[in-house]
């Protein structure tokens, strides 16, 4: 019978410890999956910029998941348009028509048939030396990305970046969004994508 009473009254000391340690997790890991979040937009912002090729992400609400993706055929759509599916086809992330298996793959040269660099951005060319010297790393297509645990999007969010940065939408108009992660004592945190690319969370 003692023994009954002193874990009954551990079990209500560690209930008064534990919930607000809980919080506290929970609190730290929506914050952890908002910056991350917003760190990879600027991530793919900046590889667009750098590579000259369309890069975008896609969020879908309810998922733990988002898709960031190379837009190897410039129209602002990924090839597959959900968040479970993912083409894995790798690609030189410069020239993201030219399929690779590793770095060596992406090194451009030029064709003397054509006149035109090979795995490069459509440039003339008479020899190897007026082709860029590499088209990037070879990258997956496109890619799946956890938020933490506990973490979830309220709402789909779609953008794709130009080359220069701009934020474009699924129609290639101009696009802009918020994202609202929750945990999952309901508390949410946003992050929000401006038209010109800037990235700000609260």
């Amino acid at each position: 019978m003692e023994l009954l009473v002193i874990i009954a009254i551990l079990s209500i000391l560690a209930g008064f410890f534990l919930y607000p340690m809980l919080v506290q997790v929970a609190r730290e890991r929506l914050r952890a999956g908002m910056t991350q979040f917003a760190s990879d937009l600027n991530q793919v912002k900046l590889r667009s910029i750098s590579t000259g090729s369309m890069w975008g992400i896609r969020v879908c609400g309810g998922n733990g998941q988002y898709k960031v993706f190379i837009d190897h055929d410039m129209n602002c759509r990924d090839v597959n348009p959900n968040c479970t599916s993912i083409d894995t086809t790798r690609v030189c992330s410069a020239a993201p028509n030219a399929t690779c298996s590793d770095g060596a793959d992406c090194l451009a040269s030029c064709d003397n048939n054509s006149g035109r660099c090979v795995n490069a951005p459509d440039v003339i060319c008479n020899t190897a030396n007026d082709c860029p010297p590499s088209t990037g790393p070879c990258l997956q297509r496109e890619r799946l990305i956890s938020f933490p645990t506990g973490v979830a999007p309220g709402n789909d969010f779609y953008v794709v970046f130009d080359r220069r940065g701009y934020v474009l939408n699924y129609s290639c108009g101009f696009g802009a969004g918020t994202l609202t992660l929750r945990n999952f004592l309901g508390e949410e945190r946003r992050v929000i994508l401006d038209r010109l690319g800037r990235v700000r969370y609260e």
